[in-house]
């Protein structure tokens, strides 16, 4: 008899793996609380409308990336493909745009119909900070801080060499040129 295997691009997380998951899961909670970050569960599908406008309808993601079903009536759902997108409809949805700037993070399963190859996995974890309705670079920057405080509390912060690509507006474009 053939031994059942996971669906080839999906893994099982179970012992040394799990228990690093979960640490990362608590660093990652533990830092958001100290930067004042609400913790947002999403659905893990979505009605495929809602990855079609932003992603733009015919992006790699929603022609060729995206697990998308019928429902049995006959509405299009998706797995969620990554979690910006459901944190805004969420946020909307539950009236959390009412006190702008709104700080959320959330963890979760993400699926993705790719080749499955080293690092690449149809199922993965996306770990995912938001300040939605803020404009100042001050969030920027705290971001990027709290991404470094993150590497180092998984103590790989000298393995990475952070390179900020952004030049800002059009004016600080125009004086760097």
């Amino acid at each position: 008899m053939a031994k059942i295997q996971s669906i080839r691009g999906t893994h099982d997380l179970i012992g040394d793996n799990l228990l690093l998951y979960k640490h990362i899961r608590n660093i990652v909670s533990e830092i958001a609380d100290n930067y004042d970050f609400i913790e947002i569960e999403t659905p893990i599908f979505e009605s495929s409308e809602l990855f079609k406008k932003p992603l733009g309808e015919y992006s790699d993601v929603v022609l060729k990336e995206m697990y998308s079903f019928e429902d049995r009536n006959q509405s299009s759902l998706t797995l969620r493909p990554e979690y910006t997108i459901p944190m805004i409809r969420a946020s909307i949805t539950n009236n959390l745009l009412n006190r702008l700037p709104v700080k959320l993070f959330g963890i979760g399963s993400m699926f993705r119909r790719e080749r499955p190859q080293k690092g690449r996995y149809r199922q993965f974890n996306q770990i995912n900070f938001e300040i939605i309705g803020a404009q100042d670079p001050i969030s920027d920057a705290e971001l990027i801080i709290m991404a470094y405080e993150f590497l180092k509390n998984l103590k790989i912060d000298n393995k990475v060499n952070l390179q900020i690509n952004s030049l800002g507006d059009l004016n600080t474009i125009s004086k760097y040129k």
